[in-house]
């Protein structure tokens, strides 16, 4: 079987999947009290793996952030692909802060 690219399936959108999980969660009018148990600590606890110190991740709300459109990389014979991610070209209110 032949995959259209060679790229694993998320790799464009994991850096923003919490602000984006963050943004879809707002938009569904889910409460953002559940986002931490749904991005890391019910899967942690389902599969037995303790959080590490250090590892937490902190977002804060922002106003004009808008998610790349695409992303071009080159085919091993050389050719031009673009990947178009996840609310590509899209406002969203949510990023990690540094």
């Amino acid at each position: 079987m032949t995959l259209p690219s060679p790229c694993a399936a998320g790799i464009y959108t994991g850096a923003n999947l919490v602000p984006l999980t963050a943004e879809i969660f707002e938009r569904s009018g889910i409460p953002l009290e559940r986002l931490e148990g749904f991005v890391s600590t019910h899967g942690r606890a389902f599969y037995g793996f303790p959080a590490r110190e250090g590892d937490e991740v902190v977002l804060r709300r922002v106003e004009g952030r808008t998610v790349d459109k695409a992303y071009a990389y080159k085919t091993d014979k050389g050719e031009d692909e673009w990947v178009i991610t996840f609310l590509a070209g899209e406002e969203i209110r949510w990023e990690v802060a540094a």
